[in-house]
């Protein structure tokens, strides 16, 4: 076998998807980890069945659980590892090397792509250097490193898929909601009235609000209360929307989502991004750096300026 893809999220799925299809890889191996999260395994399996991979690779899947694990759960890592046999394959795509996980299969290979695992794409490349780092399979624009390679994710495969709809009828903003308050970044009352303002702002249109899996229920049977908010469930990767029938957003507004980036890039409708006072936050800096970025390809507005 040439190639190995190792992921473990629905995004990651769609980025190895990209990657089979750009680098026209037929003979690999696709391993899906999955996490014990019923969202999160859901929506991989979602991916599987509704759009398929572009080349006809092997699918092979182990449960170690994020949560409870135990000696099993390694035991059944290292055990991919031996069933795998790393050092045979050419090419290794991981979608979060950070992952322990990962690690433990590959071990310390260096032939090595990553593949876009949310905004960490941006503080990994940030903690590299010429003397370290590893080749990218992105859709964010990256100054590469002596010797690195940056292949672009321009999300072919997946437009391929979606048929983008000529309607004249006025199209919902999708506002992508974050755990701002849950990870305790911000307080929950904050949160919530960083909502209602940005709300306001988009007073003469339906925001379809779709909540981060962590965003805890009584925050948002506050948020459902806001007028022209409606909260909107998805058992499926936003990413798909016209997959399942759903029109595809007239703009894309979120804190600093990722969504924002990879949905504006599908779907090529404009990205609206939300600063708040993140200060006192120990994620401070990755959220800057975030933001920094994302000042380059579009709009970020204020919180004074909401």
């Amino acid at each position: 076998m040439k190639s190995l893809l190792i992921i473990e999220s629905p995004l990651q799925l769609l980025n190895a998807y990209e990657a089979i299809f750009n680098f026209d890889i037929s003979d690999g191996i696709l391993l899906i980890r999955y996490s014990g999260f019923k969202q999160n395994d859901r929506q991989i399996d979602d991916i599987l069945e509704k759009v398929k991979s572009p080349n006809n690779v092997q699918v092979r899947s182990v449960l170690i659980r994020v949560a409870d694990r135990n000696l099993l759960d390694y035991g059944k890592a290292f055990l991919q590892k031996l069933k795998l046999g790393v050092e045979k394959f050419e090419t290794i795509y991981v979608g979060n090397y950070d992952s322990p996980f990962i690690k433990l299969v590959i071990g310390k290979k260096k032939n090595l792509i990553l593949l876009d695992d949310g905004s960490r794409t941006i503080s990994a490349q940030q903690k590299f250097s010429n003397k370290h780092h590893f080749d990218w399979f992105t859709f964010f624009d990256l100054v590469p490193f002596k010797g690195q390679k940056i292949y672009s994710n321009k999300f072919e495969y997946i437009q391929k898929r979606i048929q983008k709809s000529d309607s004249s009828e006025k199209k919902p903003i999708i506002f992508i909601g974050a755990n701002l308050s849950e990870d305790e970044i911000i307080s929950e009352e904050y949160n919530i009235d960083l909502i209602k303002k940005i709300a306001k702002r988009y007073s003469d249109y339906n925001l379809l609000y779709v909540p981060h899996r962590s965003e805890n229920q009584s925050k948002l049977k506050v948020i459902s209360s806001i007028e022209n908010i409606v909260l909107k469930h998805l058992d499926f990767p936003i990413e798909l929307l016209p997959v399942y029938d759903y029109p595809i957003p007239s703009q894309i507004i979120s804190f600093y989502s990722t969504a924002l980036f990879t949905l504006g890039k599908i779907y090529g409708v404009p990205s609206t991004a939300f600063r708040f006072n993140y200060r006192k936050s120990e994620y401070m800096d990755h959220i800057d750096s975030v933001y920094d970025y994302f000042e380059q390809y579009m709009s970020v507005i204020a919180e004074n300026d909401i």
